[in-house]
C-alpha cells in the first residue's frame, strides 16, 4: 500500500547507524545501486530494509537516506479542508436551487402553453366557443354533479400530468360545496380558468385576445377551479384571492370576500405563468397584469384578467 513519504538527506559522515530510538515508527530504505550496506549480525538484508540498525561506510559516496514515515492531517488542516468547502456549499447550493426552481417554471410554462392551445383546438370545433362547466354546486348537488373546465379538452391533450404544477404541493383548507378533500384527490388541478371562458364565452367578446387572460394558477390551499373577474365581493372586489402571486387571498368562501396577503408573491420567482385567448403564454408579475392607470387595490381594476371590463357572463 501506498505511503506519503518524507524524503530527508543526510550529509555522508553525518551519521554512522540509525537506530530504533531514533527512528521511532519510520522504516529506512536504502537503494543497492546508491549505497554500500552492511547489516548488523542477524538483521534482513533482502531488500535492503533496516528494521533496527545499519552500519554504513560514509567514504565511498554520499549517505542518502529517504524515511518514509507515517503521517496523519494536522487539526488545522482539516478544519481549513472544511471551511473550503462549507465556502463552496455556500455558494453552489444557492445556484442549485435557481436552477431547479428555473426548471420547474419551466415545465409549469409547458402545461399552461399546452392548455391554452387544448382551448383553442376546442373553441375550433365549437363554433367559436369555450366550454360550458359546472363547478358551483347548488346546496342539493352532489359530487356527481360537478364537471370541470378541463374534462370537455380531454379529447385534446397526451398527458393529464399537464394539469399539474411542479412547484405546488398542497393540502388544500378551503373548498367549495360539497367537494371534500378525498374528493379532490380525484378532481385536482393547479390551474384556474378565468370565469368567463368556463361558462360557454362566445370569443368574438374579446377584442384583444392577445391581453386577454384565459389560464391562471391556483392559489395554494384553496380547492377551486374558477375565477371571477368581475365584482363578485360585497366590496365590489373580484375573485383575485383565488390566484397564486396577487397578494390578496380568499377571506371567506361564502361571501367572496377577499383580503390582503403579502405572503401571496407568486410560486415561480416572484411571478406566474398565464395562457392568453390567442394561445401564447408569458410569464408575469401579478401587477403586471392589471390596468397600469388605476391604483393596484382598486376593486375594478382587473386589467388583463377583464380586457373589456365585461359583466359576468355566469
Amino acid at each position: 500500500m501506498a505511503q506519503k513519504v518524507l524524503i530527508t538527506p543526510i550529509a555522508p559522515g553525518e551519521h554512522d547507524t540509525i537506530t530504533p530510538a531514533s527512528l521511532r515508527d519510520c522504516s529506512i530504505f536504502l537503494p543497492f545501486h546508491l549505497l554500500h550496506t552492511t547489516p548488523i549480525a542477524g538483521k534482513d538484508s533482502h531488500f535492503g530494509k533496516v528494521s533496527d540498525a545499519y552500519s554504513t561506510s560514509s567514504t565511498e559516496r554520499g549517505l542518502l537516506l529517504m524515511k518514509a514515515c507515517k503521517r496523519a492531517f494536522t487539526l488545522i488542516e482539516l478544519l481549513v479542508v472544511i471551511a473550503i468547502i462549507a465556502i463552496l456549499a455556500a455558494i453552489l447550493f444557492p445556484v442549485f436551487s435557481q436552477a431547479r426552481a428555473k426548471a420547474r417554471s419551466a415545465a409549469d410554462m409547458s402545461n399552461v402553453r399546452q392548455i391554452g392551445m387544448a382551448i383553442q383546438m376546442y373553441v375550433q370545433d365549437w363554433d367559436e366557443r369555450t366550454c360550458r362547466t359546472h363547478h358551483d354546486l347548488e346546496g342539493s348537488e352532489t359530487i356527481a354533479n360537478l364537471y370541470t373546465w378541463y374534462q370537455p379538452l380531454r379529447p385534446y391533450i397526451k398527458n393529464e400530468n399537464i394539469f399539474r404544477d411542479p412547484s405546488l404541493n398542497d393540502t388544500p383548507s378551503l373548498f367549495p360545496h360539497p367537494i371534500t378533500l378525498a374528493d379532490w384527490q380525484t378532481y385536482r388541478t393547479d390551474y384556474l380558468i378565468n370565469g368567463f371562458f368556463s361558462h360557454g364565452a362566445f370569443i368574438g367578446m374579446f377584442s384583444k385576445p392577445a391581453e386577454q387572460i384565459i389560464i391562471g394558477e391556483r392559489h395554494a390551499g384553496i380547492a377551486f377551479f374558477d375565477y371571477h373577474a368581475w365584482a363578485s365581493a360585497p366590496d365590489g372586489n373580484w375573485e383575485r384571492g383565488f390566484l397564486d402571486g396577487s397578494g390578496y387571498q380568499i377571506g371567506d368562501v361564502g361571501s367572496d370576500t377577499q383580503i390582503k396577503d403579502p405572503a401571496n408573491v407568486g410560486r415561480h420567482t416572484g411571478g406566474n405563468n398565464y395562457a392568453f385567448l390567442d394561445g401564447h403564454a408569458k410569464w408575469f408579475k401579478f401587477s403586471q397584469t392589471l390596468d397600469k392607470s388605476k391604483a393596484e387595490d382598486d376593486v375594478t381594476n382587473w386589467g388583463m384578467h377583464n380586457s373589456d371590463s365585461l359583466p359576468s357572463n355566469d
